[in-house]
């Protein structure tokens, strides 16, 4: 097992401490080693030199050293680096005006016209779900100076999917999957197989609600309203909720959409809200050693797998979605793997039945799914 620090092509380790974080839940992964430095030592490591982070040899995140910092004694130094994945030149990035597009497109089209508005030409978007095209009445909002990642971000909330960086630093669309890892954790008194150092187990509903409402902008220039007795007026008011009835009734969320949906998007839209709130609730995290999720075959721990979780401290026992992961380095510690966990059906709208209703609202009737 190793970690390595890629700077211009030149490999360094052997530091005292580092770690270097991926989750499915942000676009750009991160890293930060710490080495140290004696009197007199040129350190061959700049701000902006391109950079990768490599966990038994394999890259996980391709970008720039963002930070470095140095401190230390009269005898003895240390420097610090920090950086990101090439993705994170778009979540710093804004908009220079408005971006339209012509309908039918493609949600990794639309990516990659942004980012060529930007001059972001060293990231690639790749595509790993099948995703509905946007129609004309699709068209997201945006203006001078927002963020680009927001913006983006929209869009992916329409066709509910997500969004983060590979190993080579580039843009991958993707859903949740049912890929199965034979590795499982387990954390039981007495079983010669427990493998967790240490845990934590959180169930938080304080950023959950019973309804979101999502109200959706219009959009009457891109629909046609000749033949189907609508107004420009009623398409105004298509909106769509859901009711997640785990949580009691006096809480109640209302999301003015950016965006111009129909009211089947809309309520989609509201169960994506209500599903991620859920997850962002529901996390059992815990740390083991090293780095390899398959020793044998020597597979580090990856995001976006499902793994048979057993804790009887924290009461649990079920196949669940490792979420994130935090490869650690300490020259006292060792290596170890910090992995953040939540429900199997995470972001998605394959959501549990009996704990979300969803209703939409639109011009002539409702209906439920």
């Amino acid at each position: 097992m190793s970690f390595k620090l890629e700077i211009n092509g030149t490999q360094y380790e052997n530091f005292i401490a580092g770690s270097a974080f991926k989750t499915i839940e942000a676009l750009s992964g991160k890293f930060s080693v710490t080495a140290t430095v004696k009197r007199g030592d040129n350190y061959p490591i700049k701000r902006g030199d391109t950079c990768r982070i490599l966990i038994n040899d394999e890259s996980i995140i391709n970008g720039f050293v963002e930070m470095i910092s140095i401190s230390g004694s009269s005898s003895d130094h240390k420097i610090l680096i920090q950086g990101r994945d090439k993705t994170s030149d778009i979540i710093e990035s804004s908009l220079s005006g408005n971006p339209e597009f012509s309908a039918p497109i493609t949600l990794q089209r639309v990516i990659q016209n942004i980012l060529a508005s930007g001059n972001i030409n060293n990231v690639e978007v790749i595509q790993n779900a099948a995703i509905k095209p946007f129609g004309p009445g699709d068209q997201v909002s945006g203006g001078v100076g927002e963020n680009m990642w927001d913006f983006i971000n929209k869009y992916c909330v329409k066709r509910q999917v997500l969004a983060n960086s590979d190993g080579d630093g580039n843009l991958v669309i993707f859903r949740v999957g049912d890929v199965f890892s034979s590795a499982q954790i387990i954390h039981e008194e007495n079983n010669p197989r427990s493998n967790v150092k240490t845990y934590s187990f959180t169930d938080d509903d304080t950023r959950r609600f019973n309804t979101y409402i999502v109200k959706s902008q219009a959009n009457p220039v891109a629909l046609d309203l000749s033949n189907s007795g609508a107004t420009a007026a009623d398409i105004v008011n298509n909106s769509g909720s859901v009711v997640d009835t785990d949580i009691r009734e006096s809480k109640q969320m209302t999301i003015d959409s950016t965006t111009s949906d129909n009211s089947l998007t809309a309520g989609q839209t509201a169960a994506w809200e209500a599903n991620v709130r859920r997850a962002k609730g529901f996390t059992y995290s815990c740390t083991v050693q090293g780095f390899l999720a398959d020793p044998k075959l020597g597979i580090i721990w990856r995001a976006n797998r499902l793994h048979s979780v057993k804790d009887e401290f924290a009461n649990l026992d079920a196949i669940m979605l490792l979420k994130s992961t935090r490869f650690n380095i300490d020259i006292d510690g060792g290596s170890t793997t910090d992995l953040e966990f939540t429900y199997r059906d995470a972001y998605s709208l394959e959501v549990l039945r009996d704990a979300l209703e969803v209703r939409t609202t639109k011009t002539g009737g409702s209906f439920v799914n």
